[in-house]
């Protein structure tokens, strides 16, 4: 919700379709916030005894929960934490097709990790795919 409300904040407008979207799904999380936001942007009174007045509207196809697309869901990276000797010490952002060899260079040539291997031999290095990375030094 945060990630969608910082981007939205990000625009110069907004439009009143978006913002009604953005309030239905916040509703479940502050649904006596979302009437009050409701009534004074939209100047609606929509139901008066009831903090649940966006649900009692689904019942009657009223609203409908805003649509997604999956594409946009897709995630095209992964963020490895990296392990040295047992403590996470970083964080390496790589596309999830690299290959192995890619991902230890881009690891290697990171600069905290360069600085916790200057000068050492590295016994093991384990890639455990879209989870972790793993330098036993």
């Amino acid at each position: 919700m945060m990630i969608c409300l910082n981007s939205l904040s990000d625009l110069k407008n907004i439009s009143k379709d978006t913002f009604k979207d953005f309030l239905l799904v916040l509703n479940p999380f502050a649904p006596k916030t979302v009437k009050n936001i409701w009534d004074k942007v939209f100047k609606e009174n929509i139901i008066k005894k009831t903090l649940n007045f966006i649900f009692k509207r689904w019942k009657n196809n009223d609203f409908k929960f805003p649509e997604y697309n999956e594409k946009y869901l897709i995630e095209d990276t992964i963020q490895y934490p990296i392990m040295i000797n047992g403590t996470t010490r970083t964080q390496v952002v790589i596309n999830k097709k690299a290959s192995e060899e890619k991902i230890k260079n881009i690891v290697l040539n990171d600069v905290v990790v360069k600085k916790w291997i200057l000068n050492k031999e590295i016994k093991k290095f384990i890639i455990v795919k879209d989870k972790i990375i793993s330098i036993v030094i």
